[in-house]
């Protein structure tokens, strides 16, 4: 994987991994078209990430990594 700097989100508390990638997912229309250009950012070329941490259940959460580069 090159490499490349990213811009992590993540979700906190979860119950159910898959319904909070699914919201993770359509938050990432309002961060790509929204919060990455407002602060001079845009998406580079590299690869997207989505990582679930399960276990303990006291750190479960859903991230993903979106490759940024300054416009």
């Amino acid at each position: 994987m090159p490499k490349a700097t990213y811009a992590v989100f993540e979700t906190k508390d979860i119950d159910k991994p898959i319904d909070d990638y699914e919201k993770l997912i359509r938050q990432r229309i309002d961060i790509v078209t929204e919060w990455m250009p407002s602060l001079g950012f845009e998406l580079a070329d590299a690869q997207e990430l989505a990582v679930y941490h399960s276990t303990p259940k006291s750190e479960r959460c859903v991230q993903i990594w979106l490759p940024i580069k300054k416009r």
